[in-house]
């Protein structure tokens, strides 16, 4: 099933191992515990560049289509990027 009314190749990936799509990392609870101490701004600003971050791996460092899944304009998507230091090219 797609998102759009167009297949891209995201969609077309069938040998992923079940295992593979359980989600992994660390517990809420451990990762509130990193954030524990820091000021409410902190944390919201550290959330946000994981959220970026993530998608932008899973969009493979394309930023139209991170932009348009984070239902952000690319200028405002750029801004933050910039702010948190992320080079998706990296994220290739």
């Amino acid at each position: 099933m797609a998102k759009g009314n167009i297949i891209t190749e995201n969609e077309l990936i069938f040998d992923i191992p079940a295992e593979a799509e359980q989600p992994t990392g660390p517990s809420p609870t451990s990762y509130l515990q990193r954030l524990e101490g820091m000021p409410l701004k902190g944390m919201i600003a550290e959330l946000e560049r994981e959220i970026i971050l993530h998608s932008l791996e899973k969009n493979r460092g394309n930023v139209a289509m991170t932009a348009t899944d984070l239902q952000l304009g690319k200028t405002a998507f750029y801004d933050k990027m910039k702010r948190y230091d992320i080079v998706p090219k990296e994220l290739k």
